[in-house]
Parts: structure tokens; C-alpha cells; sequence
């Protein structure tokens, strides 16, 4: 599409709706709406209707158009009441409307006749069921938020308590909606971006720290929003959270708390000889109240994290007679060897590698602070202000006793919103948002260009250092105008991304076998070519404009219909350090400069839901609805692309390529500018005609409001994912005859031809908070296949290039069941003791209450490596074993979880193909361990006064101590294949405290 036509485009999108409702990206805000009618049916127009918040007594209204409808949008979350008032009729009141974001609750008026001055009060709370759109999405309270048991006190625990979803993986803290890629994701912060730049998680880089977007102490609720949403949200082709923020009431509040955890408390971990050290206190305080009553209010607050952790620490490392023999053969092995350290197991039939199982120290420090404002000058406006400073700098373990891995983190993020009531119909929000994030990291051992990494027979540690930072800024603007049955809502967002990377990486060798390392020849070698490492700093702009109609058909039937157009301008490198190819892997390469590959403008995504109320009582719904959602992706890839034409970040460079390989290399002497067209050159590319990704969506569900407080849902969910990212090793060799570009070496290419497709059953059953318990249990059942597409985290395991189909296979994240239910019950062990009881009776009885998650999922798929180049294409990785016909893929008879190697894999039923052929294993054919969680927590409140109250808190984490098993070793070429050598943390007991007022 021409720049011209996609200008026509945005300009006639954004000037079609005459509406919009909350935000773009993710929805802050909740919508009241419904009709008032008179006794016989009639509908009343001009009618005055007006939502107040409880607790602020911010005051909203409008009046009923010609249908009798009224609809007031962007209403805080929160407690409200709704008064409707005509004159002829009594005014009628409803009382403890809960409202939640992104939420659009109906309520209906049917006034009597008789004098304004009379009123009718009903209590009335927001039902379970949704009757209004199709988002599946779910949102977790405050009450959840807070007392919940959240290890580490991370909200992000409560992600994956939700149906469909997935936290966890490869990526740790990455959130997979409904099966679909998580570069897909948003995650957000009152409505504006505060993912991580380098993937779109809730953690850093390293995955190191607990509190990376908010402390639990800021949240009011979150929300994932999956499944067919509606136009206004966009970045998103799998789902995304919105996380909103407190504000600050008419009335002053605070707290002062601390959590402490000390291993005398705990249980040993299973595979520890003795329990690993623990100290854990996370600490702070909040304040929030009036500035000025009614209008303006604040709300500020700190918590800090102090951790030193032990840590089991685990691998395969060379038996001192390997050590030996290495000096011997190479003393430059010396200065690697000094930094592994001994077995402290033998490996059985291994003379050459050992097992090596220690404990050690992991240390993290963390500070959040956040404040923000609300302002409600007049009835008409109101304005918020968010700042967010996170601080922390965690210190792991390695393998090498000397390699710890250093990682600060600095995060700021910013939100400002405006909105304006332009008429009773009509409402207007602007918001503004900015995300800075600064995430470097160091391994103690890195020295530039020296010492190097040993895959294969050996997979020693990593040696590099890492300087990245990035963010966005955001501008949006949304309309919404009511008029009739429709919602009429539209609107714009600007998003500016931008992502820096320099990465300084010692050379990575590949070495097969012993005799490889014996002879200093690895099969190949993998150089950072740029010892200073240079910074790549991507660009790109993140346009998006929408127009959706929710129309009320009928009182009890509601039609979402919406269209989103989103253009992603392709990135560019600031300062011309990252440069592709004009149109394939193996021409020529663009100047310097220019955009990373071409602009794709056919991004449009229209949106379809049905809510059908069929008796028009809120008890009984169904919802159907489809669309199609794109996302971009994070410019991690780019940051590896060639800093001149023929010059790549790294190359790998092959034996057979340069018969004079050996450990260690000296990088100079691999610069294209001395070694000209010695050795064949690889690359590192992007698609040029890259497109954006996308996925089709669908879903059919049933809800029923069992009880006034209980509901259950159940449905079908299925997407298909389109244009995934797909990461391919090309131009390989075909062994053992030459590449199809002898000139050329190996070419890492990053594409979209991946395709996901995802079937699942999902169901909830909640009970809202009553008679002191409430409860949310879901259960998923599905499937997820991806045809052998990768992802940001370099995850590869298309085998052969030339046969995507033949790797085919589960998601890595493709879990068959998941159950989960948390709960919360108010003990009123009070209310048992005998009228005449003294007062301290039933202090002591009174205040009580529990609260727990009980988390039960089957295993991740499981993909067996050969760790080795059979096929002899001078590239390893994605290459899988043959399968011996007959045998057992299990472990054998013994149990994993008795047996003392703990052998989950049977080695047996594998084998080495034969050099120059792939392997005829399928790729993730066999599940892991499944795991059960149970995480329970008791309070004790004291009320101190009126105002005042003193809670105990303690909590477990695993309660029952539940072994819950980590993954096999899946490397055939790792003495340790099969076996499962870690688990999952033991049970945990913190201890809190906390003073509210």
C-alpha cells in the first residue's frame, strides 16, 4: 500500500465513528448503561441518570435518548451508586454496583409513578454473567490481589490462575493467551505500555526480579483480555494485561508492612543435601486521601526486596582426568578448565564427564516507588497523573563459581489521562504514556574475545556481556457518542517504539566428542566479530485507528461490531549499524540506512460478537464471536544484522569451510576485511518482505447464573495463528557435498511463514464474595500445534530447512490440562460464642479468614536434541535422534520419582542417525512432569480502633510439600540424558505483618 493510500486510510477510519469508549490499547475504564422505561413498558426520554463513586463522590451523568437509553462511559473501577429521576415518577436508586475495567454493565430502570421527592432503593451488584460483548477476558480484584498467597508477592502469579492461559516456559514470565506466539502480548499499565522492550513479559531479561511492574501493594485489579475482543484494543494478536493502579479516596489510608521468609521454616528441596539458605524481607508503606475533598486526590507508596537465596546449582562438567588431558593437549584450555569446577558425581560408564551438584547464593535488591493524582475539577473533566520508578540489581550463580551473572534494572513508566464530557452523549479521553527501561548484564568471567563457550560433549557457561535498553512512547485519543442503540466509539494511538542492543559474546565452539576437544578441532565456531561491542538502536512508529458499534439490537440481545486498521512503519537502526538484504537471503544487501525490510499496509482487522440474554434476565447467555488481530514483534533479531554490507555481527564459520579451525581463534584474524573471500561468510537476516503477524480468532460460549452470586461459563475457544516468526538455519550443507552458495556461509534467517492452530475447552465456575467466601475455578483442556515456527528467545527446532512440515509438532507451551481455583473465607469463629462471653473472647475468635491457590497442570512437551552435527550441515541445533523401534520412550520400569537416577527418558530407545542424515524422531513427542501446587494463607486481623487494624498473616507455599519434578536433560548427547536433576521450591513459610489504617 502507497504512503498516500495509507494516509487515506487512517484519515477516513478516524473520521467515520462518531465514538469510542476508554482506551485503545487496553481499556482503563467501565461502561454503565441500559434503558429506563416506565410501567407499562414505555420507554422514558430525558430522563437524568448519574453514577456516583462511593468513595470518592465523583459524580457522572446524562439523561435518555430517543430509545429510553442512557450510557455513561469511563467510570473508574469501583463501588457505585445510579440514581435515575423524571418528573411524574419516584426516583429510583441502585446501590453497590461494583464495577470492574473494561467491563460494561447493564442496568435497566422501570420508574413508578408518583412525586421525584419519593425514592425506591435497590441493592443491586453488577452481574456475574457477561450480557454486553464476547471478551473472554478475566479480572482479578483487589481483595485477590492482596490476600491472596502470591510467592514473592508478584501479582503476575495470578495470570495463569485464568482459562486459556500460560505463563512460564522458555521465556520465564512470558503470558501465552489461548496458545498463540507471547510476542503477541501486551502488558500494560493503565492503559499505556510497560512491557519489558526486548519481549512483551511482566519480568526482565533475566527473569531475576519479583516486583519488574508494580508492587502488589499499587494494584486496584487487573485484567486479561483474550478471545475475541473488541476493535479498540490493538498490539495484540494473542491478549494482553492491563493492570490498573489505585487512586486515592475522600478518606485518609495507609499502611506500614513486612514479609519475611527464613529456610529454618522450610522444607529441604528434594534434591538438595541439605536446605539451601534462605533470607527474604520485602517491606514498605502506602498513603492515599483527599488533597482537596471531592476532587482532587492522592495516592503514593514503596516496597523494597532484600534476598540472598541459595540456589542448587547443577550441570555436567569434565572429570579431572578430561581436565588433564586438555592442558595437556592445548595449554589455552587452562584458563577455561580453572573456571569449571570438579564432578562431585560420577556419571555411570563415563570416564571423561561428571556430575556436579552444589549449593550456592543468589542475591536481589529491589525498589518500587509510585504516586499518582486524580483530579475532578468540574463534573465535566477529570485527569489522572502515574509515575512509576522501579530499581533493583540481582547477582546469580553459575556453573563457574567464579562466572556470577550481575543484572541491574532500571524501569520508569508514566501515564497522564484527560477526559472531557463534551455533551451528555458525547465523551472524549486523551491519554499519554512512556515506558523507559535500562537492563544491562555481565558474566564476572567475560573477557572480550578469549576464553569461549564448549557445546556439545560439554555445554559449559556463557561468556558475554549485554547493555540493553528501550521503550515506547504513547499518544492516544478516543471519542464515544451515544446515540439511539449504538455505542458509537472510535479512535487514534501513536506509538513510538524504540529498542537498543550491544552484545559482547565469547566465541562458541561446537565439539561433538571428546576427541573434537582432544584435538582442539571444534566442528565449528560462532564469533562476535566486534570486541567494543556497538549499539543498535531500532526505531519504528505503531500506528493504529479504529471504529466499533456495539448495538443494542433488542433489551436483551447486543451486537459488537468493529473495524481496526494498524500500521507498523518498518524499523530502522539510528545511526545505519544494522543493514538486510534488498530482497532475499542471498542477494545484495540495502544501503546504509534504510529501512530493515519493506512496509506492509493490509492490516485491517474487523471484529464480530453476538451476546444474546435469552430470557432478559442476566442469568442465562450466549456469546459467539470471531475476528482477526495482528501484533508486531520486538526488534531483538535486528540488533544481529550485519554493521556493514558483508560484515555481520557474528559469523559462524565451519571446518570444512577453514580447515585450519581450531581452539582458540583468534578473532582478528576472522574480519572480512583480512580474510576476504577466504572463508565463506554467513548472515544474520531479516525477511525483507517481512509481514505482520496476525491470527484468526473464534470462540462459542455458555454462561448461567446458578445463584445471585454463582455463575458458570463454558465454551469453546479456537485461533489460528498466521505469519508467526520463524527462525531457519539456510543454506546448510548437504553432507557431504557442498552448500546450494558455496560463497556463502550458514544464513540465520528470521521469516513468517509459521502457522499455529489452537482448540481448547474452557470453563469458570465463580462465586462472588457472600456469607464470607467466594471462589473462582477454571479448567482448560487443549491442544496447540505450530508448524515449526521459533521465537524471540532464538527457540529452533525446525530440523531440516527444506521439510518445515517434518518439525511439526505441540508448542512448547501446549499444556493438555490445566485446573486452578483460588478462594477466600472469612472464619467468624466470633459469631459462635455465647451472648454473655467477655470482649476478649471474641477478640481473640473474631478476624480470622483463609485464602488459598491450588494451581494442577499436566506437563510441557518435551523435544529430544541430538546435541551433535549428524547430518554434517555445520549446524546442530533442531537436529533430533532416531527412534529404536520397540523400546520404551519412559524411563523403563522404575519410577522417576523413586528410581535414583530419577530417569525419566529412556536412553535406549534413541540412537545417533548416521552421518549426512537427519534423525526420524519427531520433534516434542514426549510430555513432562506434571506439577500441583497448593498455596494457603491464614489471617488475623486486630482491630486496634475504628479506623485501625493490625493483621498477622501467615502463608504457605506448597503446603503440602508436593515434589513437583523439573524437566528431563533432553540432550542424547549429554551424559546425563533422561534424567531429571532439579525441582521446583519446597514448601515455603513467610510470615507478615501488617498495620492498616
Amino acid at each position: 500500500m502507497s504512503p498516500c493510500r495509507r494516509m487515506l486510510v487512517l484519515f477516513v477510519l478516524s473520521g467515520l465513528g462518531l465514538g469510542a469508549t476508554e482506551a485503545l490499547a487496553q481499556t482503563n475504564t467501565a461502561t454503565l448503561l441500559g434503558f429506563v422505561q416506565d410501567p407499562t413498558g414505555a420507554v422514558i426520554v430525558g430522563a437524568k441518570v448519574k453514577a456516583t463513586n462511593v468513595k470518592t463522590q465523583v459524580a457522572r451523568e446524562t439523561v435518555t435518548n430517543a430509545s429510553g437509553a442512557y450510557e455513561i462511559p469511563l467510570l473508574l473501577p469501583g463501588e457505585y451508586t445510579l440514581l435515575a429521576e423524571q418528573t411524574g415518577f419516584k426516583r429510583a436508586e441502585r446501590t453497590g454496583i461494583g464495577l470492574e475495567a473494561d467491563q460494561r454493565v447493564k442496568v435497566d430502570f422501570s420508574l413508578q409513578v408518583g412525586e421525584v421527592t419519593d425514592s425506591v432503593t435497590v441493592n443491586e451488584a453488577a452481574p456475574l454473567v457477561v450480557t454486553q460483548s464476547v471478551d473472554r477476558g478475566i479480572t482479578i480484584g483487589s481483595k485477590q490481589v492482596e490476600n491472596l498467597p502470591l510467592n514473592g508477592r508478584n501479582f503476575a502469579n495470578l495470570i495463569a490462575l485464568q482459562p486459556g492461559v500460560v505463563v512460564g516456559g522458555q521465556v520465564g514470565g512470558a503470558v501465552t493467551f489461548n496458545g498463540l506466539q507471547f510476542e503477541g502480548s501486551t502488558i500494560n499499565v493503565d492503559g499505556t505500555d510497560a512491557a519489558n522492550p526486548d519481549w512483551p513479559t511482566t519480568t526482565n531479561f533475566g527473569r531475576q526480579n519479583r516486583m519488574n511492574i508494580l508492587s502488589q501493594e499499587f494494584i486496584q485489579e487487573f485484567k486479561s483480555i483474550q478471545g475475541v475482543y473488541s476493535a479498540e484494543m490493538g498490539r495484540a494478536s494473542g491478549g494482553g494485561i492491563n493492570v490498573i493502579t489505585k487512586s486515592g479516596t475522600n478518606e485518609f489510608h495507609g499502611s506500614v508492612f513486612e514479609f519475611m521468609r527464613n529456610d529454618i521454616f522450610d522444607a529441604r528441596n528434594f534434591f538438595a543435601g541439605s536446605k539451601t539458605k534462605l533470607r527474604l524481607n520485602q517491606f514498605g508503606a502506602t498513603a492515599s486521601g483527599p488533597v482537596i475533598k471531592d476532587k482532587l486526590f492522592f495516592f503514593g507508596g514503596w516496597e523494597g526486596v532484600r534476598e540472598r537465596r541459595g540456589r542448587l546449582i547443577s550441570g555436567i562438567v569434565p572429570s579431572q582426568l578430561l581436565r588433564e588431558q586438555m592442558v595437556a593437549a592445548n595449554p589455552a584450555y587452562r584458563r577455561l578448565v580453572d573456571l569449571l569446577p570438579l564432578p562431585t558425581e560420577p556419571l555411570a560408564g563415563e570416564i571423561y564427564r561428571g556430575f556436579h551438584r552444589r549449593n550456592d547464593n543468589f542475591r536481589d535488591r529491589e525498589d518500587v516507588f509510585q504516586g499518582r493524582l486524580d483530579f475532578a475539577p468540574t463534573s465535566k473533566d477529570t485527569f489522572f497523573a502515574r509515575y512509576t520508578i522501579f530499581d533493583a540489581e540481582a547477582v546469580s550463580p553459575d556453573i563457574m563459581p567464579t562466572n556470577g551473572l550481575t543484572y541491574p534494572s532500571q524501569d520508569r513508566t508514566f501515564t497522564f489521562s484527560w477526559a472531557h464530557v463534551i455533551s451528555p452523549q458525547a465523551i472524549n479521553e486523551v491519554r499519554v504514556g512512556a515506558n523507559k527501561q535500562d537492563l544491562p548484564r555481565t558474566y564476572a568471567a567475560y573477557v572480550p574475545g578469549q576464553i569461549g563457550t564448549l557445546n556439545g560433549f560439554l555445554n559449559t557457561s556463557d561468556l558475554e556481556i549485554l547493555r540493553a535498553n528501550g521503550g515506547t512512547w504513547t499518544i492516544l485519543d478516543n471519542f464515544s457518542y451515544n446515540i439511539g442503540r449504538h455505542s458509537l466509539k472510535t479512535g487514534f494511538e501513536v506509538n513510538r517504539y524504540h529498542y537498543g542492543r550491544a552484545n559482547g559474546q565469547a566465541p562458541i565452539y561446537q565439539m561433538d566428542n571428546v576427541e573434537d576437544i582432544l584435538n582442539s578441532r571444534p566442528q565449528s565456531a560462532t564469533i562476535n566479530l566486534i570486541l567494543d561491542p556497538i549499539m543498535t538502536r531500532t526505531e519504528t512508529t505503531r500506528t493504529g485507528v479504529f471504529l466499533q458499534d456495539d448495538l443494542r439490537l433488542r433489551p436483551n440481545l447486543t451486537l459488537n461490531m468493529g473495524l481496526r486498521y494498524e500500521y507498523y512503519s518498518p524499523p530502522k537502526e539510528r545511526n545505519g549499524n544494522a543493514i538486510n538484504v534488498v530482497d532475499s537471503p542471498y542477494g545484495p544487501f540495502r544501503s546504509r540506512g534504510d529501512a530493515i525490510w519493506n512496509s506492509d499496509g493490509n492490516n485491517f482487522g474487523p471484529r464480530f460478537g453476538l451476546a444474546w440474554d435469552i430470557r432478559g434476565d442476566a442469568k442465562n447467555i450466549v456469546r459467539l464471536g470471531g475476528g482477526i488481530f495482528y501484533s508486531d514483534e520486538p526488534h531483538r533479531q535486528v540488533s544481529v544484522l550485519a554493521l556493514a554490507v558483508d560484515k555481520p555481527l557474528f559469523i559462524t564459520v565451519e571446518k570444512n569451510d577453514f580447515p585450519a579451525l581450531r581452539y582458540p581463534v583468534n578473532v582478528a584474524d576472522f574480519d572480512p576485511a583480512q580474510f576476504g573471500d577466504q572463508i565463506p561468510l554467513s548472515r544474520n537476516l531479516e525477511n525483507p518482505n517481512h509481514r505482520t503477524t496476525y491470527s484468526t480468532q473464534w470462540s462459542l460460549d455458555f454462561q448461567r447464573e446458578l445463584a445471585p452470586n454463582l455463575a458458570f461459563s463454558v465454551g469453546y475457544v479456537g485461533n489460528r495463528g498466521l505469519k508467526l516468526q520463524q527462525l531457519l538455519y539456510l543454506n546448510q550443507r548437504t553432507a557431504p557435498g557442498p552448500r546450494p552458495v558455496p560463497e556463502l556461509g550458514i544464513i540465520r534467517w528470521i521469516s513468517n511463514e509459521g502457522m499455529s492452530n489452537y482448540h481448547s475447552l474452557q470453563t469458570a465456575l465463580k462465586k462472588r464474595y457472600s456469607s464470607g467466601f467466594r471462589f473462582d475455578a477454571y479448567y482448560t483442556w487443549s491442544k496447540a500445534i505450530i508448524n515449526g515456527a521459533g521465537s524471540q528467545e532464538s527457540i529452533n527446532w525446525v530440523q531440516d530447512p527444506n521439510n518445515i512440515r517434518g518439525s511439526r509438532s505441540r508448542t512448547t507451551l501446549s499444556l493438555a490440562h490445566v485446573f486452578s481455583l483460588n478462594y477466600g473465607w472469612d472464619l467468624a469463629f466470633d459469631k459462635w460464642v455465647a451472648p454473655g462471653a467477655g470482649g476478649a473472647v471474641k477478640h481473640v475468635l473474631g478476624g480470622w479468614s483463609v485464602n488459598g491457590i491450588t494451581s494442577i497442570r499436566s506437563g510441557f512437551p518435551l523435544d529430544i536434541a541430538s546435541g551433535r552435527d549428524n547430518f554434517g550441515s555445520g549446524f546442530p541445533s533442531g537436529q533430533r535422534p532416531d527412534y529404536i523401534p520397540g523400546q520404551d520412550i519412559r524411563g523403563g520400569t522404575d519410577d522417576y520419582r523413586t528410581s535414583t537416577r530419577h530417569t525419566y527418558i529412556n536412553r535406549a530407545a534413541f540412537a545417533q542417525p548416521a552421518r549426512g542424515r537427519y534423525g526420524n524422531l519427531g520433534a516434542y513427542i514426549l510430555t513432562g512432569p506434571g506439577s500441583h501446587v497448593w498455596d494457603f494463607s491464614i489471617f488475623k486481623n486486630n482491630r486496634i480502633s475504628e479506623t485501625v487494624n493490625l493483621q498477622f498473616r501467615t502463608e504457605f507455599f506448597n503446603l503440602f510439600n508436593h515434589t513437583n519434578f523439573g524437566g528431563p536433560n533432553t540432550n542424547l548427547n549429554s551424559g546425563n540424558f533422561g534424567n531429571i536433576t532439579g525441582a521446583a521450591a519446597s514448601r515455603e513459610i513467610q510470615f507478615g505483618l501488617k498495620l492498616l489504617f
